[in-house]
This record gives structure tokens, sequence and C-alpha cells, in this order.
């Protein structure tokens, strides 16, 4: 039998106060905030802030891994080649110590980010959340790490198979398809959505997630769900998600008619909720998975 939902709690709480009564270790700003580099002006003031800076440490208080934070404010890193960078190597860290003349030393028992400002497709405002999700694509980009690689495909390939069941087994949606890719390391990579199931895929996951811009419907690229995903789990501690709807949209017609597919059994609908709960704890082992992967790591953001 597996653990149930209060024991996990129970056991993450433990975790939590076993290894850091903060997570967020260090704060550790880097360069000069009057001046031009990655950060807007709205950013800076927010990491100006001392209510700001507590608002992001609260807000990634529910994540039992220690986390050090440092935000540059660095021209010369302002560049593309330095943005969504993934996990150093040696070399690129000295490379990347010598522009910003400071040395930053990994954490072995946690993970550090360097945040080279926020400039996301989304143009948003700097917050925990968007930092977690930032977060994730760091990690997707660390290729050259191949256990960093594994963890990360093991966690899309889940999410991917278990959906492409649900909305079989729940709605008779036969047509959502992923491709499957081989990892640079040997092995199997990451499942792709196939380019004529992306915005099945995106539709669904938009029902189906409890998060923010499931309910805003604002997932404009269907890979932006692994992130927000990914922040869900570090912001909260847990994935969540919604009872099936009878009806789910799959495709927008023309003129924004909306075409849908109706659930097989209504009756059984509560019956896919829980197994919904089920799926979300299996999603959650596979994060916690890339977290441990993490670990020791430098990650350049």
């Amino acid at each position: 039998m597996g653990m149930s939902e209060d024991k996990k709690n129970l056991l993450r709480q433990v975790v939590r106060d076993t290894v850091s009564e903060m997570p967020v270790r260090n704060i550790t700003k880097v360069g000069n905030f009057e001046k031009g580099g990655g950060f807007k002006k709205v950013d800076k003031a927010i990491l100006g802030s001392e209510k700001g800076i507590k608002k992001i440490t609260n807000q990634w208080y529910r994540t039992e891994f220690d986390f050090d934070f440092y935000f540059t404010q660095v021209p010369k890193l302002n560049k593309p080649e330095y943005r969504e960078h993934g996990v150093f190597t040696p070399e690129q860290q000295s490379g990347v110590e010598e522009i910003i003349d400071q040395e930053i030393t990994p954490n072995s028992e946690g993970i550090s980010i360097i945040f080279n400002g926020n400039s996301g497709a989304e143009k948003v405002m700097m917050t925990g959340w968007v930092m977690a999700h930032r977060f994730g694509h760091s990690v997707r980009a660390s290729r050259s790490d191949g256990r960093i690689q594994s963890a990360w495909a093991d966690y899309v390939n889940d999410v991917n198979d278990s959906l492409k069941g649900l909305v079989r087994d729940v709605y008779d949606i036969n047509n959502l398809v992923f491709n499957r890719t081989r990892s640079q390391h040997g092995g199997e990579g990451e499942s792709m959505v196939d380019i004529n199931s992306q915005e099945l895929f995106r539709h669904v996951v938009q029902q189906l997630s409890t998060f923010k811009s499931a309910r805003d419907k604002k997932i404009n690229r269907f890979y932006e769900f692994y992130y927000e995903l990914f922040a869900q789990y570090l912001i909260t501690g847990k994935i969540e998600f919604n009872v099936p709807p009878e009806n789910i949209v799959v495709a927008m017609g023309p003129w924004g008619r909306k075409e849908t597919r109706k659930l097989i059994d209504p009756d059984l609908a509560e019956m896919w909720g829980r197994d919904l709960g089920g799926m979300a704890d299996q999603i959650q082992d596979r994060i916690m998975n890339v977290l441990y992967a993490c670990q020791g790591k430098i990650f350049l953001m």
C-alpha cells in the first residue's frame, strides 16, 4: 500500500524542519543595480526592498531543498549566451566568476542559482513563482549533465504518459501523440508532443491544472506547462489537478466555437479525480528526483 497524503505531508515537513528552517539560505546581489543589466526597473525595486526579498523567500518556504540565490546586474552578462544557460561546468563557472568579480561556492547539500536578469518571453515582474518557472528552464537546458537530463526526461515522460492515458480512458481521446527522442548521453530522452497534438495538449492541461496561468488560459505554448507544474511544486509543495470536467475543450473552431469531448461516464468523474491525485503524487516524486540531481550544482538562469 502507498503512503497516505497526510503521512507524506508530515514527512515533507519533518525533512524541511531537519534540513533548513528557511530553504533560501542566502541571497546575494552582485553588480550595480543603479545601472543597466538584465533586471528592469520594477524588478530592481523588488530586489532592493526588504519586503520584496522577504516575499520571495516566503514563497519558496515549502520546498525541502536548500537554495542560494545570486542576482547579477552586470552588463557583460546581459547577453543571449548567458540566458537560460543551465548548469555550470568548472570552466564556465570560472569565466562567469571573472566577469562578476565574485567567487560562487556551491552548496553541496543545496542548489545555487544565478539569476542573470528577468528576460523571459513573458514580460512579467520577478516573483518567487517566476523564479521557480525560470529555474525549470535552466534545469531543462542542462544537457551537459547526464543525471539532470535523465531526471528531467523521466519527469516529462511521466507527465505525458499519464495525461495520454487519462484522456484516452476518460474522454475516449486517442489522438494525443508523443514522439520519443534519444538523449545525448544514451538511453531514452524526453517524449515530445507531436505537432498535430500540441493544441489539444495545451487545451487539456489548461483545464486540468489548478495554477493561475491555467485558470487564466494563458499557457500560450504547450511546453510552458512543464515549467508551470515544476513551479507549482516548488512554491506550493504539491501538485494538484482539477476533477475532469463533464465536457473538455480540445480545440477552438472558427468564430471562437469550442470543440469539446464528453466524459465517457459522468458518474465516474469523482473516481477519475482520485486517480488524478495518484498521478500528482507520482509527478511530485519525479520532480523530487530532478531536484536531487540538481543538488551541489550551480545554475545560470
